[in-house]
C-alpha cells in the first residue's frame, strides 16, 4: 500500500462533487483476485517528467513529448491521455515499440528538461512487500446458496489469495478454503456474507467466522541443488553413492564426454619415429637419425615425419617446440586420432604408394646423387657443443670426429668408414 498526496477534484466529472467522509471513515480495503487479469494494455507507457510542470503547462508539455516520440523517435502514437501520475498516457502501436521507450534512459526533450518512460502498472503507487503465508481456513455457518466457488473467491479477496476449496467436504456448516494471505494476524475473525434488498432500503448480511488451520511460510525452499558426482553417476547402485563434498561447485549438467576415460599410452618401441633410448653402442641407424634431428634443432622430431610432411604437400609445423621426451608425440596436434591418421597414411604409401609420391621421392633421389658427384662430404650444420657431445656419447664415438657419415652409420660398425678417401 502507498501514501501520496492528491488532488482528486480535477478527476471529477461535470456537475459532480466529492462527498467526503468523517475522520473516522474507513482508511482503506484490500481485494486479491484468485485470478490475475488478462494483460491487455502492454503497448501503453507513461511519460515522466522531469522536472515536474505546474499543473497549467501539463498539456502542452504532453503534446511536446507526444511530437518528440513521432518525429524524433520514429514512434506511432494511438492516443494520448493525462494521467494521475506522470505527464500522460502514451498507447504505442506495439509491446514491441513500448519496451524500446521503456529500456532506454531520459531523453532531453529541452534544456535542463528530460523525460522517461515507463510501464503504465509501474508508477508512484506500485509498492510490495515480501513474505506471506499459505495454509487452510475453516468458515462455519456460510449461507449455502454462496457456498460455491465464486462467492467465496470473493470472500477471501478481502484479505488474502483464494486457490482452492474442498468441494467434496460432506459437512455442509464447514467451508475448507486453501489460501495466501499475509499473516494469521491479518485472517478476519469473521466474514460477512451480504445483500442488498431488491426492495426497499433493506441490506442483509450472514456472519461467517473463520479459523486458520495452518500457516506455512510461503518463502519455504526446497533443499539445495545436488553437485553433480566426480565419477559422473548421479544414480549409482543401493551402497555406492559417494558424497563429493566438492570445495568448487560442478555444474548440474556435465558436458559431453563426462565419463570419458582417456587411453593408454601406446608402446612407444612400436613406432616408427620415435624410437626408445638405447644405451651406449647399442643405438640403431634410425635412432642416429632422431639424434641429428634433435641436434640441427628440431627436438623431437625424426627426418623421417618431415620428409613424409612434404611428400603430402603440407608444411611441417616447425612452430610447435617438440619435447625431448618420448613421449611428446601423444599431444602432436592437440588431438589423440592424428597421429594415428598419420601412422596409417604413411603405411599405406608404403605398400601401394601413389605416382606423385613415387615423382617426388625420384626426384629427391636424382637431387641426392647430383648433391654427392659434388661434395663427397656433407658439412654438419652448426650444433652446440653441449648436444654433439651427448650425441657422440650415445652413439659411442669421439665427439671431436663428428661427420653426418658418421652419424648415419649402422650401431655394428666398431668403426665408422672413413668416406673422406673414397
Amino acid at each position: 500500500m502507498a501514501n501520496f498526496e492528491l488532488e482528486p477534484t480535477r478527476w471529477v466529472p461535470l456537475g459532480h462533487q466529492i462527498i467526503d467522509g468523517v475522520p473516522t471513515c474507513l482508511p482503506r480495503t484490500f481485494y486479491t483476485p484468485s485470478v490475475a487479469p488478462p494483460r491487455r494494455h502492454d503497448s501503453i507507457c507513461t511519460a515522466i517528467l522531469m522536472p515536474p510542470p505546474p499543473p497549467a503547462e501539463e498539456a502542452a508539455w504532453r503534446e511536446q513529448v507526444h511530437l518528440f516520440i513521432v518525429q524524433q523517435l520514429q514512434r506511432a502514437v494511438d492516443d494520448v491521455q493525462p494521467c494521475l501520475f506522470g505527464l500522460g498516457f502514451y498507447r504505442l502501436r506495439s509491446p514491441a515499440a513500448r519496451f524500446a521507450l521503456v529500456d532506454h534512459g531520459p531523453y532531453e526533450i529541452a534544456p535542463d528538461v528530460f523525460v522517461r518512460f515507463v510501464n503504465h502498472d509501474d508508477r508512484d503507487n506500485h509498492r510490495a512487500v515480501q513474505g506471506y503465508r499459505r495454509g487452510w481456513l475453516m468458515f462455519l455457518g456460510v449461507h449455502l446458496d454462496y457456498r460455491n466457488e465464486y462467492d467465496i473467491a470473493n470472500a477471501v479477496a478481502t484479505f488474502g489469495k483464494y486457490h482452492y476449496w474442498h468441494h467434496d467436504d460432506e459437512v455442509l456448516e464447514r467451508t475448507l478454503v486453501y489460501a495466501s494471505f499475509p499473516s494469521p494476524a491479518l485472517v478476519p475473525r469473521d466474514v460477512i456474507f451480504g445483500r442488498y434488498g431488491d426492495q426497499g432500503p433493506v441490506r442483509e448480511s450472514w456472519t461467517a467466522p473463520c479459523y486458520v488451520l495452518s500457516a506455512d511460510f510461503a518463502d519455504i525452499l526446497p533443499p539445495d541443488e545436488d553437485q553433480m558426482p566426480a565419477n559422473g553417476n548421479p544414480h549409482p547402485m543401493p551402497g555406492q553413492m559417494q558424497q563429493d563434498n566438492n570445495i568448487f561447485v560442478l555444474p548440474q549438467y556435465p558436458e559431453l564426454g563426462w565419463n570419458e576415460q582417456v587411453p593408454p599410452l601406446p608402446q612407444v618401441q612400436d613406432d616408427k619415429f620415435f624410437q626408445p633410448e638405447h644405451e651406449e653402442g647399442g643405438c640403431s641407424s634410425d635412432c642416429a637419425r632422431a639424434n641429428a634431428a634433435r641436434a640441427s634443432g628440431t627436438e623431437g622430431c625424426v627426418l623421417g615425419l618431415a620428409q613424409r610432411f612434404s611428400e603430402w604437400g603440407c608444411s611441417y609445423p616447425e612452430e610447435k617446440v617438440w619435447q625431448e621426451d618420448k613421449e611428446a608425440w601423444y599431444s602432436f596436434g592437440g588431438y589423440f586420432g592424428k597421429r594415428r591418421k598419420i601412422q596409417k597414411k604413411i603405411d599405406q604409401e608404403d605398400e601401394h604408394p601413389s605416382k606423385e609420391v613415387k615423382k617426388r621421392r625420384k626426384q629427391k633421389e636424382n637431387h641426392r646423387a647430383d648433391s654427392a658427384s659434388t661434395s663427397n662430404i656433407c658439412e654438419v650444420p652448426p650444433t652446440p657443443i653441449p648436444v654433439m657431445q651427448k650425441v657422440g656419447l650415445a652413439l659411442g664415438i669421439d665427439a671431436t670426429e663428428l661427420t653426418k657419415e658418421k652419424f648415419m652409420a649402422a650401431p655394428d660398425d666398431k668403426e665408422p668408414t672413413d668416406v673422406s678417401n673414397v
